[in-house]
């Protein structure tokens, strides 16, 4: 069902041109078109917007750039704040989006202005346009200037340096502290995997690609109709076949095969084991060997994590207290070293 057109303003005309015309643009470049599945529909999208003052922006306060990806669901462009000059990410509805989109974006504002708060390995949400505009209401995020976390670990892996097996820590105990945040505040991911987590022009990894969370009592996703997508490879066993009962151990899992992207430079994990044939293998016993450049200590975590009963792995502050045990900080925080 389409969403109902008022009557355009000039502003809104000129809006509608000029979005238009970066859409227009983007197929003429080399993005890749991701495949971004639809979250499904929750309470959020049905409330009142909370504490609006606080993250409230107009439309004329986003200069639109360039399309950076398109997605099923939504556009990710490049963009600035008129006030501050500031670099930002803002995520718009597509064309010809229907009522069930435009309440799925609001489901998102909602739950990144109440839930999710800030931590600096998450992506920061910095406000939303919500009065009427012609393609709807709109997220603005932070910008993440090394783009993501994945592709950017297949460029490191041709120059092996001190350097680059520093960043590799840095990664593995960033991602670590932002799920940690995120299980603080009751926050299950469900779709951790390297690709989900970006870097700043300061190469901190920022986690993203999470939203509401679903209504487990009714088992449903408020979309009955959409068959979810389960990233298998990165999944844990008890949620091979759905996320609805996910938790922060399952969670746990899919950190341990992000840790793996991390110390193999962004290889596939499982490499060309089919993933019809992974339920067997992993019930069997069989989990991901140690990548060339991962060392006894980071190795034997991802072990742990990858316990087949969720009550064996340990917590996201289990972890963390872990890491803390093996690793200090130095005192300017740009680099970790081995607790001797």
């Amino acid at each position: 069902m389409k969403p109902v057109r008022r009557g355009l303003t000039a502003m809104s005309v000129k809006y509608r041109k000029s979005v238009a015309g970066v859409r227009a643009r983007a197929r003429n470049n080399d993005y890749v078109n991701t495949n971004i599945t639809t979250d499904s529909l929750y309470m959020y999208g049905e409330m009142d917007f909370k504490d609006i003052q606080n993250w409230h922006m107009e439309r004329d306060d986003v200069i639109f750039e360039s399309l950076l990806k398109s997605g099923n669901f939504a556009d990710i462009y490049l963009a600035k704040l008129r006030s501050s000059n500031t670099t930002v990410v803002a995520k718009t509805l597509k064309q010809n989006y229907t009522e069930q989109d435009e309440l799925l974006m609001k489901a998102k504002i909602n739950f990144n202005s109440i839930e999710v708060g800030q931590n600096e390995n998450v992506l920061r949400f910095i406000g939303a346009v919500v009065t009427e505009t012609d393609i709807g209401p709109f997220i603005i995020y932070e910008y993440s200037a090394n783009g993501q976390m994945r592709d950017y670990l297949e460029t490191m892996k041709n120059n092996v340096t001190l350097e680059t097996l520093e960043l590799q820590l840095r990664f593995g105990l960033g991602v670590a502290r932002g799920m940690d945040y995120l299980a603080q505040r009751k926050i299950v991911h469900r779709r951790l995997a390297a690709r989900n987590i970006l870097l700043d022009s300061n190469l901190a990894p920022k986690i993203t690609g999470f939203g509401p969370q679903p209504d487990e009592k009714n088992n449903d996703d408020g979309n009955a109709k959409k068959r979810e997508r389960i990233p298998l490879k990165w999944m844990a066993p008890e949620c091979l076949k759905s996320t609805a009962g996910a938790t922060e151990k399952s969670d746990i899992w899919s950190f341990g095969i992000v840790l793996w992207e991390i110390f193999s430079f962004g290889e596939s994990p499982y490499g060309n084991i089919r993933g019809r044939d992974l339920p067997a293998k992993l019930k069997d016993g069989y989990r991901l060997p140690k990548p060339e450049q991962c060392d006894d200590k980071w190795y034997s975590v991802m072990k742990q994590v990858w316990s087949e009963d969720p009550k064996k792995r340990p917590s996201f502050k289990e972890i963390r207290n872990t890491l803390d045990e093996i690793f200090v900080a130095a005192p300017t925080d740009d680099y970790y070293y081995y607790r001797k």
